[in-house]
């Protein structure tokens, strides 16, 4: 499964967002899958160039550091559960 949102600020502003979150929860048991939808957010306009990717996972399940043009910053770990943070290379944090 693929999600997404847009933060715009203030939240009554019409003006469109400059950043795109992605939440990406492919079946734990697909790991393939992890890459081939990161490959694809990082190489489309789908993500802005402010935007982050967040992968659903297992916990003894580790991503790549990066994947096409995205690079991970942050893993969360929770139970069997872990979250992994991606944006472009070079893109600061806001």
């Amino acid at each position: 499964m693929l999600f997404a949102a847009s933060r715009c600020w203030p939240p009554e502003s019409s003006t469109p967002s400059d950043s795109t979150t992605f939440f990406s929860t492919p079946p734990t048991h697909a790991a393939d899958d992890y890459s081939r939808v990161l490959e694809f957010l990082g190489s489309t306009d789908l993500l802005a160039p402010s935007g982050i990717v967040v992968a659903e996972h297992r916990r003894n399940f580790d991503l790549r550091e990066e994947a096409g043009v995205l690079r991970r910053y942050r893993v969360l770990r929770h139970g069997d559960a872990a979250l992994s943070f991606y944006r472009r290379r070079g893109a600061a944090c806001r």
